[in-house]
C-alpha cells in the first residue's frame, strides 16, 4: 500500500485507524506490517486493531515480535500493548 510510503506519520495513522472496522487477510497484514512502522501510535493502532479482531494468525507473529531484541529496548507501554494484544486474542490457551 503506497500510502505506508507516506513520510508523514498522521497519514499512517488516518489510514489505519480508517481500515479499523475491516477484518478480512488483507487488512490483517496491512496490520502486521504496521508493526514495524517507525511511529509508535501507528504500532498502537495496529495492535488494537489486530486485539480486536481475535484473529488467532497473527499470535506466532506478534510472539516474533516480543522475541526481537528491539522489543526489549521499547517502552513499557508499548510492551503492554503486546502482552493485552495477546491476552485478547489467546486468552487462557496463551497462558
Amino acid at each position: 500500500m503506497e500510502t505506508f510510503g507516506n513520510p508523514h506519520p498522521r497519514v499512517r495513522q488516518e489510514v489505519l485507524a480508517s481500515l479499523r472496522k475491516f477484518h478480512n487477510p488483507e487488512i490483517r497484514d496491512i496490520m502486521l506490517n504496521a508493526l514495524t512502522d517507525a511511529d509508535a501510535q501507528v504500532r498502537t493502532i495496529a495492535l488494537r486493531h489486530l486485539a480486536n479482531s481475535r484473529d488467532t494468525s497473527v499470535v506466532p507473529t506478534l510472539r516474533g515480535h516480543m522475541d526481537a531484541k528491539e522489543f526489549r529496548d521499547a517502552p513499557i507501554e508499548e510492551k503492554k500493548r503486546y502482552f493485552t494484544a495477546l491476552a485478547m486474542i489467546g486468552g487462557a490457551s496463551l497462558v
